[in-house]
């Protein structure tokens, strides 16, 4: 038996997830660095602001069932006791038909429409509503460069710190994983 487990509950595999979880987040950090063209003997560098970031998403990232798991492996938490299903429940049978068909849905309310029909009330709907075709062509939008992507989240990241409150945080947190989730 694991003494180290049992003094220790943490060393059950929660530390071991967290660490997991941040040597990831480091990792696409550092990446994400690299592809913001800074200079590679800075890609690693890291202020104290950026590491709690990462910390704090490392622990997020540690799931409860993580953490269940651990606390049932060193014996802080009971195992896992299956519940029996009652056993006074009855099958219902229902047909088919009635399944797919409920009393009541029987009749249709609208009769049939046509292409041609749904066209017309389209047009007409454009026409009541003033909409106006200015111009037939596509429009094309300019992407952003990766670089570009990263650059603008440090920046809204930079922003939201600024504005100390709970949404300005939830913004933070999100804009970092989104960082950090290989999405770019």
């Amino acid at each position: 038996m694991n003494l180290t487990a049992h003094v220790q509950p943490l060393d059950a595999g929660i530390i071991k997830s967290f660490k997991g979880h941040y040597r990831h987040l480091f990792v696409e950090h550092t990446v994400n660095q690299y592809d913001s063209v800074i200079t590679s003997t800075l890609i690693y560098k890291l202020n104290q602001l950026e590491a709690m970031q990462l910390v704090a998403q490392a622990w997020d990232a540690a799931t409860a069932k993580t953490i269940a798991n651990c606390g049932r492996k060193s014996g802080i938490l009971p195992p896992i006791q299956m519940i029996a299903p009652p056993e006074d429940t009855e099958p219902i049978s229902l047909s088919l038909e009635l399944l797919l068909s409920p009393p009541g849905e029987h009749g249709s309310i609208h009769a049939p429409i046509t292409d041609k029909e749904i066209y017309q009330k389209v047009l007409k709907f454009e026409e009541v509503e003033g909409f106006a075709e200015v111009n037939d062509k596509p429009i094309q939008e300019e992407w952003l460069s990766r670089t570009e992507a990263l650059n603008a989240i440090a920046t809204l990241q930079k922003y939201a710190i600024a504005m100390e409150d709970l949404v300005a945080r939830k913004l933070e947190g999100i804009l970092g994983s989104f960082c950090t989730s290989g999405s770019l």
